[in-house]
């Protein structure tokens, strides 16, 4: 029996003899090849943690916002009498406090949206000392038995795995690695109890804190984009018969999965194991099929080993297959130059790639401001266009984006000369064109759009005026109050800033206005007010003018002469114009934006060197108000700017259509 068990389990023979010998101990007594759990044991248990919650959690738990639970930690005056909230078990960073007593008091006052509140708790109750993944395992554990786990020793938990996993294929070292904890399996044993079913198990270990403080690093909407992609591509494929094959985190697989046959887990997977274990919990089927989604994530990962794995995902591509890559715009995307480009360049030559977008900021957690790339690769050649978008401002409708998924994966230049206006957000550009160390998805591309003639009529011109003049005129009003006085205020020269490195700044470069093209979605800004921007084709801005720096959101473009004058570039994204430059401040600078350039714009005509130009800086706590009141401002100025304007053209096209005989005009019209 002995021997025939370890050529059967070698794992845990090597990993722990001691352990071994225990649950073959087991199996002789049962006479069985398979381990027969009892959980009538007795073994030493160490003390237990008591079940805390954090204040996130009494907000979760009771279905309420975080400053709700601050309200009644303040306020013991109650409907059911004086109940101070409970106190806290300990303040060492963050507050927690006993479980049994925030439930008790949830129930004696009444307060919170959760009837069912002390039912859930042991969902957001946790002691510390392990992490979801343990908690996943030891619950993918406990459903294969109709026992609690706290009633088990090492060795029974360890011959349950074996059952389960004789093979050692997803579950069984990890058991035997985690051992008894009783914290663990009593977490465990609750949240099975108070949960609906395995699945709502599963998601509420994933929503506790444990999911919260070991979370994916994609947002949500980063989720929702990518099983958008993924179903287009399931759709393209086949429909219900397509697997996923999803080299991401379970979490992500999870929702992913949704509408596929089932999922096919192989050596390439970033965790198998992990991933095998929650599919256990979820009911997701494992299959094995001929066509597959394959969806790669490297978010996260170094540029040289993010290539490599790539790489490995679109060699194994087969001729039903379509791959889903997810990650940094900045190796997706962006110029490469030196080993980086040789080797996307070289994942590159199977002409398979049929679309590359740059996503939103946003969409990564560990980094909200870095944007996130997309590739979409089919199994086999495809022809000499490739779809390209840049949807960095641009509000994302997932749907149309899968509709763009489904039309370039479909798209044939040869049949479809003029399908690019088809697309939403995308455009189909020559294969060609990527080639060499380009972009691969040109700075500011979108789809070609027709120019908009619907004001075309002198009578559509005047509608189109007049409901703007006829709207009430809002006035402008500030609040103010008595402030600390300051005998001295504090001001530094933009000289002196830049010297110590708390203001950046942006060269101008100068841009060739044959360049111009009124389609064009890159902006090449001026701080001139008679020097209109201009709009490039990103394409042409990539190739003319790839080393000039593009404008943020926020930063300030100004110009010295003919007097100066300044802006400031709420979208980013832009080249600006020489003789124009533009001053980038740091986050925790002590003067906004909009401050800055009104402060230029207040200067003398006589004020020619931005170097000797004095700022002043606020206190420490001003500048978002500063910043906040400055912005309306802008706006009154700016509907006021547009009335002007539509009063302007009202009158042009009032005298140019009476003049043609196309307008009549009624002794009724007024104003007012």
């Amino acid at each position: 029996m002995a021997g025939r068990n370890q050529n059967r389990w070698p794992w845990l023979y090597g990993q722990d003899k001691t352990l071994f010998s225990r649950v073959n101990r087991r199996c002789h007594m049962h006479s069985s090849a398979f381990p027969v759990v009892s959980c009538h044991c007795v073994r030493e248990e160490a003390p237990m943690q008591s079940p805390t919650l954090t204040a996130e959690d009494v907000a979760r738990l009771a279905m309420v916002s975080r400053q709700a639970v601050t309200n009644w930690r303040r306020r013991p005056n109650t409907a059911a009498g004086m109940l101070p909230f409970p106190p806290p078990l300990s303040a060492d960073g963050v507050e927690r406090f006993a479980a049994d007593e925030v439930v008790a008091w949830l129930e004696k006052t009444g307060r919170g949206r959760n009837a069912e509140a002390r039912a859930d708790a042991p969902a957001f109750s946790l002691r510390e000392g392990f992490s979801l993944d343990e908690v996943v395992t030891m619950l993918a554990l406990r459903s294969m038995c109709d026992c609690d786990l706290t009633a088990l020793s090492a060795a029974d938990l360890a011959a349950l795995a074996y059952e389960a996993d004789p093979d050692d294929e997803f579950l069984g070292s990890e058991v035997v690695g985690i051992g008894v904890k009783a914290d663990l399996l009593a977490y465990v044993d609750d949240l099975h109890e108070s949960a609906f079913g395995l699945i709502d198990a599963l998601d509420r270990a994933e929503e506790s804190r444990l999911g919260r403080s070991g979370h994916r690093g994609l947002t949500d909407a980063a989720v929702t984009v990518l099983a958008s992609i993924t179903t287009a591509c399931r759709l393209f494929l086949g429909g219900d018969v397509v697997a996923l094959d999803p080299r991401v985190n379970a979490p992500t697989a999870r929702v992913l999965a949704e509408g596929f046959a089932g999922v096919t887990v192989g050596a390439g997977h970033v965790d198998g194991r992990r991933l095998r274990r929650t599919l256990t919990l979820a009911d997701v089927e494992l299959v094995s099929s001929d066509s597959a989604v394959r969806v790669l994530s490297v978010v996260g990962e170094t540029d040289h080993a993010a290539l490599q794995v790539m790489d490995d995902l679109v060699l194994d591509l087969g001729p039903a297959d379509v791959g889903v890559i997810l990650g940094p715009s900045s190796l997706l995307c962006d110029g490469l130059r030196g080993r980086l480009d040789a080797m996307r360049a070289d994942t590159l030559s199977g002409r398979g790639l049929v679309m590359a977008a740059r996503l939103p900021r946003g969409l990564w957690t560990n980094a909200h401001r870095q944007q996130l790339g997309l590739w979409i690769v089919a199994g086999v050649e495809k022809g000499a266009k490739v779809v390209v978008a840049d949807l960095t401002a641009t509000d994302v409708d997932v749907n149309d984006l899968a509709s763009d998924a489904s039309a370039a994966l479909t798209y044939d230049s040869a049949t479809l000369p003029d399908a690019s206006r088809a697309f939403r957000y995308g455009r189909a550009v020559d294969r060609a064109a990527l080639s060499g160390r380009r972009p691969l998805v040109a700075p500011g591309i979108r789809a070609i759009q027709l120019a908009d003639a619907a004001y075309g009529h002198h009578r559509d011109r005047v509608l189109a005026a007049t409901l703007i003049t006829s709207q009430p005129l809002p006035g402008f009003d500030v609040h103010v109050a008595p402030g600390e006085q300051q005998v001295v205020v504090s001001a530094a020269s933009l000289g002196e800033l830049l010297a110590a490195g708390r203001i950046d700044l942006l060269k101008g470069t100068r841009v060739d206005a044959a360049y111009s093209d009124p389609v064009g979605t890159v902006r090449a800004v001026s701080a001139d007010p008679a020097d209109a921007d201009l709009l490039l084709d990103p394409l042409v801005a990539a190739e003319h003018y790839p080393r000039a720096r593009r404008t943020e959101p926020g930063d300030v473009v100004f110009v010295e002469r003919p007097r100066p004058h300044a802006s400031v570039d709420h979208e980013g994204g832009s080249l600006v114009r020489y003789p124009s430059r533009a001053l980038r401040l740091p986050p925790d600078s002590l003067l906004g934006p909009l401050a800055l350039a009104a402060v230029i714009n207040r200067l003398p005509s006589s004020a020619q060197e931005y170097r000797a130009w004095n700022v002043p800086l606020l206190r420490a706590g001003e500048r978002g108000a500063l910043e906040g009141t400055l912005a309306a401002a802008d706006a009154y100025l700016a509907d006021l700017h547009r009335r002007t304007a539509a009063t302007n053209d009202l009158i042009d096209n009032l005298i140019q259509g009476a003049a043609a005989g196309t307008l009549a005009l009624t002794p009724t019209t007024k104003a007012g």
